[in-house]
């Protein structure tokens, strides 16, 4: 990690408009590396470096190009600041993918009683490397796009054309931060490193709630469906942010390929004295060959789409990793021409 470290504040200065008038520093916790022209009282741009949501320590530049007490403003333009930031963005997910690797050592040489499930080591060791496997292949893009845009940025380019690289360094960026959150957030509730805390809920009134926050916020048709009787009355034991994730997730995707641009979310008792929340779209539908292979990690039917995937191939691996860490499970009815189903299926409580 340290020699990382010294590597990035040594690659810094180049990129800036004057690297001989340029220094870099990382504080990272109580470590601070930093290059011998570094001034602490000189101008700087400044980027905090977030790991699980907490800040752990920063990235600066300094400029003593114009002297040690002129405005930052005067001295830095918009695209150092933007390429700061993309900087400290990328660090981040390099940490974030450093707690990733510790995170998959414990998995497999935690003994059986602290995992909480059934998988055996090489189940966890398999499922550990198979994702990183799949994080390597859908970081390629990304990553090519950043790269080929940093180059670009030292061009003379005109300020629209510089804004829409910009752009394009940013959507990359928050692509890689996102996928590296979902693995992880996969990878706990996968191998039961984390368990949600659960309450009582009355089951249709948590879902008229999460319906409606979700229209709100995306604007999109949602038909709600709760029949009388016992339907609204139903209790059971859920955590709110975990099941909110798995409905929003699902009833994302199923606005997003519907032929009408609806879904209809239901809420009825299933078999076996279970409740059941069921996301039903009127797509193209997914050929049983098909169906159960999308609950792998990274796994798209056709190369050439992101059906439940958020561009990933993540969306309905993490769904269901999240229903079965609060003891619920997943299904998936689909059939092609018609569209498709997924039920969260939960043990009634009342």
């Amino acid at each position: 990690m340290e020699c990382v470290l010294k590597d990035i504040v040594e690659a810094l200065p180049p990129g800036w408009q004057r690297p001989e008038q340029t220094g870099a520093s990382i504080r990272y916790f109580e470590n601070v590396y930093s290059t011998a022209n570094f001034q602490e009282q000189a101008p700087i741009l400044q980027e905090p470096i977030i790991l699980g949501g907490q800040e752990v320590g920063c990235i600066k530049v300094s400029d003593t190009s114009l002297g040690i007490e002129a405005e930052p403003t005067a001295v830095f333009i918009p695209e150092e600041r933007q390429l700061l930031k993309s900087i400290s963005n990328l660090l981040t997910n390099f940490l974030e993918w450093r707690h990733l690797e510790v995170l998959g050592r414990q998995l497999q040489s935690a003994p059986d009683s602290s995992r909480q499930t059934d998988a055996s080591t090489e189940s966890i060791e398999a499922m550990v490397k198979r994702t990183l496997l799949g994080l390597s292949h859908e970081l390629r893009n990304p990553l090519t796009v950043i790269t080929t845009d940093l180059d670009l940025l030292r061009e003379e380019l005109e300020s629209g054309v510089k804004d829409e690289v910009i752009s394009e360094i940013q959507q990359a960026v928050s692509r890689i931060s996102s996928l590296v959150a979902d693995l992880m957030l996969f990878l706990r509730a996968e191998s039961g490193v984390d368990k949600p805390a659960l309450e009582v809920v009355n089951l249709s009134d948590f879902v008229r709630t999460t319906v409606a926050r979700f229209r709100s916020e995306t604007d999109t048709a949602v038909v709600l469906q709760v029949s009388e009787g016992e339907a609204r009355t139903m209790e059971v034991e859920l955590n709110r942010k975990t099941t909110g994730r798995i409905l929003h997730d699902l009833m994302r995707n199923g606005v997003l390929y519907s032929k009408c641009d609806e879904v209809v979310v239901a809420v009825y008792p299933g078999e076996n004295k279970t409740a059941v929340v069921s996301v039903r779209d009127e797509g193209c539908g997914i050929d049983e060959t098909h169906q159960e292979k999308l609950f792998e990690q990274f796994y798209r039917p056709d190369p050439g789409r992101d059906r439940f995937s958020g561009g990933a191939g993540l969306g309905l691996p993490l769904a269901r990793a999240l229903a079965r860490s609060q003891n619920s499970d997943l299904h998936l009815v689909s059939e092609l021409g018609k569209g498709t189903e997924v039920q969260l299926i939960m043990a009634r409580h009342d």
